[in-house]
C-alpha cells in the first residue's frame, strides 16, 4: 500500500470548510485533524513556515498553536470546536512524544505536517495504518505553496470555496467587513485558487454550500477525485472534535445571504463574483493575468495584512484588468445607497462611522433591509445617531425616531438578540440616549 499523501483543504477563510472536514472525518482511508490547524508561524497568520534550526519538539510547538479571542475563545487551532471535556481529554503530551520520536532529524514542513497528523490519531487511539489521506484545513495554503518543496506532488488538494452570497453572510457573522471591498478580495482570491488548478491536475474545487444544501450531488464527486468510497450513514469520526450538523444554523445563513443578495445584486463586483466561473478561463488565460498573480502572492508573503476587505495595490490593479474585460454597470438601489453611499466603515474604521446622512427617512424605512449582521446593525445604529443629534440642533419639523421601521425592528427581540452578541450594546445605548434627549428637546414652544 502506497504511504498516505497530504490532503489540504484550501480555503480564503470562513467559506464553512469546517462542514466538509466533518464529513471527510468518517471517511475510510482519511485522516482529518480537527479544528483550523498550521495558520500562524512565529508572529504571522497564514504565511509560509519554516523549521531549519528549531527541534523536533519546538516543530511541534509551533504546529500545534492555538489562538483565542478576547474573550478566551480559541479561534484557531486543534481544539476549536472540541467540548470542555474532550478539551481536557486531549492527550498532548503523548502526542507530542509520537511526533517527536516520527518527525527525527526532518525539518521538512510537508513531512512536519504529516508526522502531526498521523501522530494526533495514534495518541487518541484511532488506527492509522489504513491511511490513504492526511487532512487538514487552513486558509490562504495555496498562496504560499511555492516555499514547500515538491508542494503540488505531494499535497493533493480541495478549495473550498462559497457562493458570494453564502460567503459574504459568513463573513459578517464574525466581524464588520465592508462587503464592497470583500467582493474584491473574493474575486482575487478565487482567481489565484483557479490558477493554481489550471497548473495542478491534483485540485478540485468544489461550494461548501452545496455540501450543506446538496450534499449527495457533491460529496461522490470528491470521492471520486480522491479515489475513496463513501462511508455508511453511521459511521462516526475516531477522534474528537469536530462541529455537527446544524440545520437551523444553516436555514439562518440561507436567508441573510437573501437579503444580501438583494442589498448587492445590483453592484458590478457582486456580479462579476456571482459569475465567476462564466469569464474566470478566458481572464486567466492572459498572461499579464497570471503574472499580477504570482505578483500578489510574493507581494502577499511579506505582509502581514489578513483582512477581507482590503487586498492591496497589486490585486487593485488585477481588478482594474478584470472591469476593463469584463465591464459591469453598477444600478442604483437604494439598500446599496443607504449601507454604502450614506454610511462607510471597514474593518479597520468601524469604530469611527462616516456618516453623510442627517435626515429620517420617514416612509422609505420600510425598504431598509436590516441583516441580523454587525456592519448592518450598525449603520442603521449610526442613521438613527445621526438623525437624533441633528434633531437635537435644530430642534423643529420633529417625527419621533422610535416611531420608524428601523427603530422598531432595532427594539424587537430577535435583533436585541444580536446586541451583545456583536458588541454593540454600547452603541445601542448610546442611541437610545440621543433619541430621548430629542423627544425631550424637540416639543412644540
Amino acid at each position: 500500500m502506497s504511504p498516505p499523501k497530504l490532503l489540504l483543504l484550501n480555503t480564503i477563510g470562513l467559506t464553512g470548510v469546517e462542514l466538509l472536514l466533518t464529513e471527510l472525518a468518517r471517511w475510510p482511508g482519511v485522516l482529518a485533524l480537527p479544528g483550523q490547524n498550521f495558520s500562524i508561524f512565529r508572529h504571522n497568520l497564514y504565511r509560509p513556515h519554516e523549521f531549519t534550526g528549531f527541534t523536533a519538539g519546538e516543530v511541534f510547538d509551533s504546529l500545534a498553536r492555538e489562538l483565542h479571542t478576547r474573550e478566551g475563545r480559541t479561534w484557531m487551532g486543534l481544539t476549536k470546536h472540541m467540548t470542555d471535556a474532550e478539551r481536557a481529554a486531549y492527550p498532548a503530551a503523548e502526542h507530542r512524544e509520537l511526533f517527536v520520536a516520527r518527525v527525527g532529524e526532518s525539518r521538512d514542513v510537508i513531512t512536519a505536517l504529516e508526522s502531526f497528523i498521523v501522530t494526533f490519531h495514534a495518541a487518541c487511539g484511532a488506527p492509522v495504518e489504513q491511511a490513504q489521506y492526511l487532512t487538514w484545513f487552513s486558509n490562504n495554503v495555496l498562496l504560499c505553496h511555492s516555499h514547500y518543496q515538491d508542494f503540488a506532488a505531494r499535497v493533493k488538494v480541495v478549495h473550498v470555496s462559497c457562493r458570494i452570497d453564502r460567503w459574504l453572510t459568513m463573513i459578517s457573522q464574525t466581524r464588520t467587513w465592508d462587503c464592497v471591498a470583500a467582493c474584491r478580495f473574493y474575486l482575487l482570491n478565487s482567481l489565484f485558487a483557479a490558477h493554481y488548478q489550471a497548473q495542478n491536475a491534483d485540485c478540485l474545487t468544489i461550494y461548501s454550500d452545496d455540501v450543506a444544501d446538496r450534499p449527495a450531488e457533491v460529496l461522490p464527486r470528491i470521492a471520486e477525485f480522491l479515489g475513496v468510497s463513501l462511508p455508511g450513514a453511521d459511521a462516526a469520526a475516531p477522534v474528537p472534535g469536530f462541529i455537527k450538523r446544524n440545520d437551523a444554523w444553516i436555514a439562518a445563513q440561507q436567508a441573510s445571504a437573501k437579503e444580501l443578495h438583494a442589498i448587492y445584486k445590483d453592484l458590478g463586483w457582486y456580479q462579476l463574483a456571482a459569475t465567476f466561473e462564466q469569464w474566470s478561463p478566458e481572464f486567466l488565460a492572459r498572461p499579464r493575468t497570471r503574472e499580477l498573480l504570482d505578483k500578489f502572492a510574493r507581494f502577499w508573503n511579506t505582509t502581514s495584512h489578513t483582512n477581507f476587505d482590503w487586498i492591496g495595490p497589486v490585486g487593485d490593479e488585477l481588478m482594474d484588468d478584470l472591469v476593463e474585460c469584463y465591464p459591469r454597470r453598477n444600478v442604483r438601489n437604494f439598500n446599496f445607497t443607504f449601507y454604502h453611499e450614506y454610511f462607510t466603515l471597514h474593518s479597520d474604521s468601524h469604530d469611527r462611522t462616516t456618516a453623510r446622512l442627517d435626515h429620517f427617512l420617514g416612509c422609505l424605512e420600510d425598504e431598509i433591509i436590516i441583516p441580523r449582521l454587525p456592519y448592518f446593525l450598525k449603520v442603521c445604529m449610526e442613521y438613527l445617531i445621526s438623525a437624533a443629534r441633528n434633531n437635537i440642533k435644530l430642534r423643529h419639523s420633529y417625527i419621533p425616531l422610535r416611531s420608524g421601521s428601523v427603530y422598531t425592528r432595532l427594539a424587537s427581540p430577535e435583533y436585541q438578540a444580536k446586541i451583545p452578541q456583536f458588541g454593540l450594546a454600547a452603541k445601542m445605548a448610546e442611541m437610545e440616549a440621543l433619541i430621548t434627549e430629542a423627544d425631550t428637546v424637540c416639543v412644540p414652544s
